[in-house]
């Protein structure tokens, strides 16, 4: 069956190219839904994947559960199997493939199955991407490791940022059946993949030099109000100092866990 990956975008002309080259060699199609970019993200998808469809979004803003609709009604006009993927969500398979989680999730008896995430730290900050993002920042964390740390912050404004595992679904039915941020599913029966066979790359504090970091403030501006308030969306209205403080906890985790498996 075909494999369609489905994004949606808006002012993402720095980690469009690497996003596009990597899963371009993952899926046959791709659909990419253009939020009113003002850079030069369209021209750059139609440049590296001229085959691929772009389109533009009826939403001014990213609300959490309309832009979920607006990937569903494109999951509705494909068959095969779909994936629904922000831009800093790169999707990396074992033997760089799709065909063995796919065949675990039918061996399962499910219609998909959700895919665990790793989140990207940097620990060489301010050094530019020369060419293969995943090859130049290959640090991350996994959710669901939960380090004691993460849970000390009593800080309001220091929540922690562990709490709630995220993931993908990789499906074959109708449509995802998302509830609001994609990240859960009613979608039935689905399973959950094994890292083993697969994981995703989320480069959400990663590669850190100001390209990156202009990037990532310029997204709370297009969260609604009533979507903060109801919870959606809330990481991306942090100030720089919140985050920074985020980054620097975290990389120092990763450090001390690092010095430890090098000391054993």
């Amino acid at each position: 069956m075909k494999t369609t990956v489905i994004t949606h975008f808006y002012n993402e002309s720095y980690l469009l190219p690497f996003w596009l080259k990597h899963h371009m060699n993952l899926f046959d199609h791709g659909i990419l839904i253009d939020h009113h970019s003002t850079d030069n993200s369209v021209e750059i998808c139609k440049e590296i994947a001229p085959h691929w469809k772009v389109i533009t979004s009826r939403l001014n803003m990213f609300d959490a559960p309309l832009c979920d609709s607006e990937v569903m009604v494109q999951e509705w006009g494909i068959d095969g199997w779909k994936m629904a993927l922000t831009i800093a969500e790169f999707l990396c398979p074992r033997a760089n493939n799709l065909i063995e989680i796919q065949k675990y999730i039918k061996e399962q008896g499910a219609v998909g199955g959700f895919i665990q995430d790793k989140v990207m730290l940097d620990i060489e900050p301010g050094k530019e991407v020369v060419k293969d993002l995943l090859v130049e920042k290959p640090w991350g964390i996994y959710r669901n490791e939960k380090p004691s740390a993460f849970f000390k912050w009593r800080n309001p404004d220091l929540m922690p940022i562990f709490k709630v595992r995220c993931a993908r679904l990789l499906h074959y039915g109708y449509s995802g059946c998302y509830s609001p941020g994609r990240h859960k599913s009613y979608l039935t029966p689905n399973c959950q993949i094994p890292l083993e066979l697969g994981e995703i790359y989320k480069y959400g504090y990663s590669p850190w030099v100001s390209r990156f970091i202009e990037r990532k403030l310029s997204f709370g501006k297009k969260i609604p109000e009533n979507n903060i308030a109801a919870g959606f969306g809330v990481h991306h209205t942090k100030s720089l100092k919140i985050i920074q403080s985020e980054v620097d906890r975290l990389v120092a985790h990763f450090k001390s866990k690092l010095l430890q498996s090098v000391s054993k």
